[in-house]
């Protein structure tokens, strides 16, 4: 998670987004989301993110670095009591759906 200031949830939006909900019109699911400042959310977008030359290794760089922000997102979530196993079932069963 960011500290950068305010920050949104910034759904997944990686090389498998599709595999968590993302479609024509729908995001990724929102347990697959990392809190990001507007800077490091634009990064994301852009794909400034990332220092790698080559296009499909930059993409696969970004992509582990979002998954790597949503599991620190979840983490930090579980920890403050924000999210719990009964969240997590209700996540699995939408993906399921």
């Amino acid at each position: 998670s960011c500290v950068l200031g305010l920050v949104v949830a910034c759904h997944y939006q990686g090389i498998r987004a599709d595999d968590f909900g993302r479609g024509k019109g729908r995001k990724a699911y929102d347990i697959m989301a990392a809190d990001l400042c507007s800077t490091c959310h634009d990064e994301f977008d852009s794909g400034e993110g990332s220092f790698v030359k080559d296009p499909f290794q930059r993409k696969i760089d970004l992509s582990e670095r979002f998954m790597y922000c949503i599991l620190m997102t979840l983490a930090r979530r579980v920890r403050q009591g924000v999210l719990t196993a009964r969240d997590l079932d209700m996540a699995q069963r939408e993906r399921d759906s």
